[in-house]
């Protein structure tokens, strides 16, 4: 099956997925089973997308070094130091009861999309300000992420999501964004400071979608109608 580009496997009962490695022009790659044999995954060297839930077997992974996308389902780390090979990579999504920080994002330098999920143990942000191609930052269940001014760094960001993510202290260095397009804040994320006034004078910004509360400067439909 030397001309096979893709492969997706979703069952648990797989366990043995070394044949892949005889693919040689597999450019996407997506494994949801629980795999006790796996191929070198660095020989796969036309692969690009991949996502898998996390096996033991699958620590090869961190030297394909021409993957565009990354999706893993219980990361292993507690940073992002294992990726540091991932120059090319444009869109990673991370669920993880492990990771602490995001110490190692700054060798993805063409990175575009950081979609965190369930991540108990990250704590801030930190070195993200270093990935200046980043477009979009959807953090989802990462209740521990209090501070994200670090944020209005990324010159080229558009799109901030915050779903269930607790306590946010502020959005207002947000303010200073200079390409942002679209903030969403909703699920159980509350804004502690309350203060929006701010973010609508980007000039950028097209859409604020967030669930009403009493201690916000503004509704969401007010600020709708000012977007308008």
């Amino acid at each position: 099956m030397p001309s096979l580009s893709g492969v997706e496997i979703y069952s648990w009962g797989v366990k043995d997925i070394t044949p892949l490695e005889s693919i040689s022009n597999l450019e996407y790659l997506g494994l949801q089973c629980e795999f006790t044999k796996a191929p070198d995954f660095s020989k796969l060297k036309k692969l690009k997308v991949l996502k898998l839930f996390w096996r033991p077997k699958a620590k090869t992974i961190f030297s394909c070094d021409e993957l565009n996308l990354l999706n893993i389902v219980n990361y292993p780390s507690e940073n992002l130091k294992k990726l540091n090979r991932m120059s090319l990579l444009r869109r990673l999504q991370l669920t993880s009861k492990k990771i602490k920080s995001l110490s190692g994002i700054e060798e993805l330098s063409s990175l575009s999309i950081l979609d965190l999920a369930d991540c108990p143990k990250l704590e801030d942000l930190s070195g993200i300000d270093k990935c200046q191609q980043i477009e979009i930052v959807e953090i989802e269940n990462c209740k521990r992420v209090y501070d994200i001014a670090i944020l209005s760094e990324l010159k080229n960001l558009k799109e901030i999501v915050l779903t269930d993510c607790g306590t946010v202290k502020s959005l207002r260095p947000l303010a200073h964004s200079q390409s942002l397009e679209s903030i969403i804040f909703i699920g159980d994320t509350t804004i502690e400071d309350g203060e929006l006034t701010s973010l609508l004078d980007i000039p950028t910004l097209k859409k604020m979608w967030f669930a009403n509360k009493r201690h916000y400067t503004h509704t969401r439909e007010q600020v709708m109608e000012v977007l308008s």
